[in-house]
């Protein structure tokens, strides 16, 4: 497998989703995510018609934040100390994008 996205919460109240994703090491740097994320977020946005996807990246993966804001997500906060990843607590920022952002 190369790697995946997904939807990985619906908030039906206010009409959002939040996204995962991950891609194999061995195809990292080459614009892959980025390039899937972006589609992925125009489906959501257009077709699914989401108002809102957000998602979340651990602060100490900064590429992961560099895909969303490639893809056309805006940085929304950073979290302190607010998840627990990999046997310690950490940071973590979410990125979002709106509906409204795409016109």
């Amino acid at each position: 497998m190369i790697g995946d996205i997904s939807v990985v919460d619906i908030d039906e109240d206010i009409n959002a989703c939040e996204v995962g994703y991950v891609l194999s090491k061995r195809y990292w740097g080459r614009g892959l995510m980025t390039e899937a994320l972006q589609e992925v977020l125009s489906y959501l946005l257009k077709e699914a018609d989401f108002n809102c996807v957000t998602a979340d990246f651990v602060t100490d993966n900064p590429a992961s934040g560099r895909v969303m804001a490639k893809a056309g997500m805006i940085y929304e906060a950073t979290f302190r100390k607010a998840v627990f990843h990999k046997g310690k607590i950490k940071d973590f920022s979410s990125y979002g994008i709106l509906k409204s952002d795409l016109q």
